[in-house]
């Protein structure tokens, strides 16, 4: 392995679980806005944050 390879994978490693938290945690505020930007489709209307809950 050459030199700072353990260094390298921590940081792809920690970089990425931020990325996952990051996504875990804004996902209902992201998901609102990439549905959106989604043109109509059949059956949009069901899908949250759409959707009724009645």
């Amino acid at each position: 392995m050459g030199e700072g390879g353990g260094t390298s994978w921590i940081f792809v490693l920690l970089t990425l679980g931020a990325f996952i938290t990051a996504i875990g945690t804004w996902w209902v505020q992201l998901r609102a806005k990439v549905m959106d930007l989604l043109p109509d489709f059949p059956g949009k209307s069901r899908l949250p944050p759409y959707g009724s809950t009645e």
